[in-house]
């Protein structure tokens, strides 16, 4: 089953970036708690899902990642009414 994480869970391997410019997103030496369940059940973890700062901000504004925009409506960000 394929599964997406968010990227503030350690998985083996894969950086932890946690949405910020200011950390060093070294690779995990284990799965956290969430991820090592879905692992031993034979889930494969495709990706990393993006986030804002730390988890911090609803606007999806990172230092790491671009801003996210609806692709219906470049205008907008997705779950926002309107892009910032």
């Amino acid at each position: 089953m394929p599964v997406t994480i968010k990227e503030n869970i350690a998985t083996w391997g894969g950086p932890m970036p946690l949405g910020t410019l200011a950390t060093d997103a070294q690779p995990a030496l284990a799965d956290a708690p969430p991820a090592a369940p879905l692992r031993e059940a034979g889930a494969v973890m495709v990706c990393k899902t993006s986030m804002p700062d730390y988890g911090m901000l609803s606007s999806g504004v990172s230092t790491f990642h671009k801003l996210t925009r609806n692709p219906w409506n470049l205008e907008k960000a997705p779950g926002a009414q309107q892009a910032p």
